[in-house]
């Protein structure tokens, strides 16, 4: 049997054993952080949710276990596999044949470039299946990559893929011939179909209007923090850590069709998870009215709601009369005196409420847990529990307890072949996705900061005036800006600006620090990049206090070395190049060229922003014209024989290479500081001869 790969993966086209359903999950990625107050710093690491599909696969026949043993093992083997997203089906509209196939409903969002399955199940014991990709979508009608093996008939479904890692738990047999096997399917990088959500808002927030399954139970909880204090033998003290009693609520949500799941996704994907806070109205009812006075007032039973009704924050009421749904946020409450309390609304309502008008209080809550469970009983049939947790410090601001997304802007001035100065700038974000905002922006366009492995560490800023620093660490790729700073100074400032803000707003932030970088070693495929404030930039061009025998300027410095770099550079064509070895020749300046002359030196090949720095580790004289150069790094692309390059000899910071290779008269070093300090030498003990005197 031959295994089927499908976009670098195993098919595990069989069928789910529906009667112990299809689990679902879409996983987050947040971290919690509480305060003392009860606030809550929450950052999202991932825009998408990834998803998890779990079910049973039970073959009928021993050929169907074996075939499906097989494809496991390849894909356990792999650590690939691709499933039908069982629950999100589609039917066709006409029988599919060729390359043509025809939609009855837009139940799944289909795009071109999706993988879609086949399926014909008239034969149980050995369906037929095939997997195609879309290459057109006109309307429901789709154009496949490759015509289909058979007809398949209108009204049969087909699926999309599901692309991930596989799973296999413990296959139990049912009997001689058939077995039962948890499979589960975790998707490799996050993806979601969810569209924008179309949910009521109140106050610029999503409110939840999914009616609740009250067969299956709800809950609420509450819960206030008390820290017991105890001082030796005496009375127990407590201390409040919160200001408010948390509600929370544990319910579920039956779905049955394909435009109420994906409207509840699309819900829950506009709040990322737990990042973001949404309006749900409480269970229970807030109140029995009386009657209406008006669009602001009405009485309801007395309830002694004119004394508590300010004790905890979710002032906010949700009215639905007649089919018609409206928000408002409680302004006061007086007694009657006749068994009746007035309530007072801060903005009108659409309506004026009545006895048959139902209020609930408006709580603001966000999910308690990571991951949106979810179970198919049935193809677009799906019951949902949802846990979520109330955020008392957030309702007179919206998302105060986000946390912040940094971003990168790095930037280097080259000159273009006319002389002109362009920047070409590098955007980073440590943010999980990449981040499109207007902040550094040139031109007040978007830019788009690349998400990767990147962060920095405290930006320390000095009471008494020093410098400001900050380190960046990241990791090393082709072409990342950080490798211009190899070696150092860099022959041209790498410019550093760090901002903050957060995902829900990424046009909006602070700047964090402005600077340039001042080392950037690396470590394997590490770089960490020491950053210096813009105001501190005129010290470092400075030499280091300490006494030595090497100079402590840095070559071709006009301000400090004073060796003119035009007087020592030289152009050189290229002979070869290999991995990081290249073999450059020059009639005349190489000739008689000591070995090594250019270590310690860079190459520069390209130019304006294509222009590549790569330092010198090697320098070996292959013969009087030509030189072989072994690079630190790769350089990056096609590097043409016959092209130029230019190469910077290097120093080693000696006093002989100062007068002699550079003949240049500005040496910062000491040459006849001992290597050893010669106070010490004579306390040093004599070297031991095996105990012997």
């Amino acid at each position: 049997m031959s295994i089927e790969i499908i976009n670098g993966h195993v098919l595990l086209p069989e069928l789910p054993e529906w009667q112990g359903g299809v689990g679902l999950s879409r996983r987050w990625q947040t971290v919690i952080e509480e305060t003392v107050t009860g606030a809550e710093d929450r950052g999202a690491m991932r825009a998408v949710p990834r998803l998890k599909l779990s079910y049973d696969i039970a073959p009928l026949t021993v050929e169907q276990r074996a075939r499906f043993e097989d494809r496991l093992r390849e894909a356990l083997k792999s650590g690939k596999a691709a499933v039908p997203f069982w629950g999100r089906a589609s039917d066709l509209a006409t029988n599919a044949s060729g390359t043509s196939a025809e939609l009855a409903t837009t139940n799944w969002p289909w795009q071109v470039g999706d993988f879609i399955c086949f399926l014909d199940a008239t034969n149980i014991e050995r369906p037929i299946h095939a997997v195609r990709q879309i290459t057109a979508k006109t309307g429901l009608a789709l154009t496949l990559n490759s015509a289909l093996p058979q007809t398949f008939a209108a009204g049969s479904l087909v699926w999309p893929l599901l692309f991930g890692k596989p799973e296999a738990d413990t296959q139990e047999f049912l009997t001689g011939q058939q077995s039962a096997t948890k499979f589960t399917l975790n998707e490799q990088t996050g993806s979601t179909r969810a569209g924008t959500s179309s949910a009521p808002t109140y106050l610029s927030r999503p409110i939840f209007t999914v009616p609740i399954n009250w067969t299956d139970g709800v809950s609420q909880r509450l819960s206030y923090d008390l820290r017991e204090l105890q001082i030796g033998f005496g009375a127990e003290v407590f201390a409040p850590l919160q200001e408010h009693v948390v509600h929370g609520f544990e319910f579920s949500v039956q779905l049955n069709t394909e435009t109420e799941i994906l409207a509840l996704e699309s819900f829950f994907a506009a709040l990322h998870g737990r990042l973001h806070g949404f309006w749900l109205p409480a269970p229970a009812e807030a109140v029995n009215i009386v009657s209406g006075l008006s669009t602001t007032q009405f009485d309801i039973a007395d309830q002694d709601f004119t004394d508590t009704w300010e004790n905890h924050p979710a002032v906010h009421l949700r009215f639905t009369h007649n089919g018609t749904s409206a928000a408002a946020r409680i302004l006061s409450v007086a007694d009657n005196g006749d068994g009746t309390e007035r309530v007072t609304l801060e903005s009108a309502l659409p309506f004026t409420p009545d006895n048959s008008t139902l209020v609930n209080r408006l709580h603001y809550v966000r999910l308690t847990e990571d991951t949106e469970s979810a179970s198919f009983l049935a193809e677009w049939f799906e019951q949902r529990k949802l846990k979520v947790v109330e955020l008392p410090t957030e309702y007179a601001e919206t998302e105060t307890g986000e946390q912040p997304v940094y971003l990168y802007d790095i930037s280097i001035d080259f000159p273009d072949d006319e002389g002109a100065t362009q920047t070409q700038h590098w955007r980073y974000t440590s943010f999980a996705t990449d981040i499109v905002s207007l902040l550094g922006s040139p031109d007040e366009e978007p830019v788009t900061y690349q998400h990767t492995a990147i962060n920095h560490g405290d930006i320390r800023a000095s009471t008494s005036g020093s410098a400001e620093k900050v380190s960046i660490k990241t990791v090393h790729t082709e072409g990342h800006p950080f490798l211009f700073g190899f070696p150092y100074p860099p022959s041209r400032p790498i410019k550093v600006r760090i901002y903050e803000t957060t995902y829900g707003e990424p046009d909006e932030g602070q700047v964090l620090f402005t600077g340039q970088v001042q080392k950037a070693p690396r470590r394997g495929k590490e770089i960490t990049a020491t950053c210096i404030s813009i105001l501190d930039l005129d010290g470092q061009r400075l030499p280091g206090s300490l006494i030595g025998p090497r100079c402590a300027f840095h070559v071709y410095d006009p301000d400090t070395c004073g060796v003119a770099r035009s007087e020592h550079e030289i152009i050189a064509a290229v002979d070869s190049y290999a991995d990081r070895t290249l073999v450059v020749s020059d009639t005349l300046a190489f000739n008689g060229m000591e070995v090594n002359y250019l270590t310690f030196g860079w190459i520069e090949y390209g130019t304006g922003l294509g222009i590549q720095i790569r330092p010198i580790l090697e320098d070996v004289a292959s013969s009087s014209t030509v030189r072989t150069l072994t690079l630190n790094l790769p350089l990056s692309g096609a590097v043409t024989t016959g092209s130029t390059v230019k190469l910077l000899p290097g120093c080693d910071g000696k006093l002989e290479s100062c007068q002699y290779k550079f003949f240049n008269d500005r040496f910062m070093g000491h040459p006849f500081v001992p290597k050893k300090n010669p106070t010490l030498a004579a306390i040093d003990n004599p070297v031991s001869q095996g105990g012997k005197k």
